[in-house]
């Protein structure tokens, strides 16, 4: 390992290629990879697929945690694909890290992904309405942060592709918005199985992360597991609790 890789690793998440204009990534992408880290690995590793990549800071997170595993990820914006693979380079993960131009709302790139058998598969996807709030001028931000529609159905037709059928396909989402999106997993084939609830220390922050898998008969219902407090309080600082669970947030993340 070079000293240039070296300190790259050190100092992850800071210091990763971002286009110019690009929506920045957050806490939650790092809670992601840290959820998936605990509770979505096979025993014997696997290739870890980042749904709507962005710079590639969930998959690189992943590898870095866990040298067992191989990443792709696929996004719809080329500027953004190129950072992932930059940063790959950057931290000496480019023979284990791929990128592709994939755009998920169209059928015959969600195809090909069918023969991926990735696992686990991760998706930090667009939630915020068409038209709340104040929109970006640049595109590539308005495209991260608003969804329409067919956002969710596309990232989720997307995962039932790209899963393995023993695998685990695991997101991150507003907690208020939960039922809507546990309701769509099954619709997609999918049986969620543990859910993770994420405190912000503000009631329109709370977050919540998901694990679900191919449904099948006798699939069981879902396990809610201990809820992770990530501040005690609005612009307190994050808790113990929760760098232990993702220490990357110490390293100056994005605020939740």
């Amino acid at each position: 390992m070079t000293d240039a890789v070296y300190s790259a690793r050190a100092y992850f998440p800071r210091g990763l290629a971002q286009p110019p204009g690009s929506f920045r990534f957050s806490a939650d992408a790092l809670l992601l990879a840290s959820f998936a880290l605990r509770h979505c690995l096979p025993e014997t590793g696997g290739t870890v697929l980042d749904l709507g990549c962005g710079c590639g800071v969930v998959a690189l997170a992943c590898l870095l945690g866990d040298s067992r595993l191989q990443g792709a990820g696929v996004d719809a914006q080329p500027d953004l694909v190129a950072a992932a693979r930059e940063n790959a380079v950057r931290l000496g993960l480019e023979r284990v890290f791929t990128a592709a131009v994939m755009d998920l709302a169209a059928t015959a790139d969600r195809e090909r992904l069918a023969k991926g058998g990735y696992s686990p598969v991760l998706a930090n996807m667009p939630f915020r309405a068409s038209g709340s709030g104040r929109l970006p001028r640049d595109a590539s931000r308005r495209k991260a942060l608003f969804a329409d529609e067919a956002t969710m159905p596309a990232f989720l037709a997307a995962a039932k592709h790209a899963l393995a059928p023993d695998g685990s396909f695991a997101l991150i989402y507003p907690w208020d918005n939960r039922e809507r999106l546990l309701h769509a997993l099954e619709e997609h084939g999918f049986a969620p199985v543990a859910l993770l609830p994420v405190r912000t220390g503000t009631p329109d922050g709370a977050r919540c992360c998901i694990r679900a898998v191919h449904a099948h008969p006798g699939s069981g219902g879902v396990t809610v597991l201990p809820p992770l407090v990530l501040r005690a309080g609005k612009g307190g600082p994050y808790t113990g609790e929760a760098i232990a669970f993702c220490p990357w947030l110490a390293e100056g993340a994005g605020a939740v």
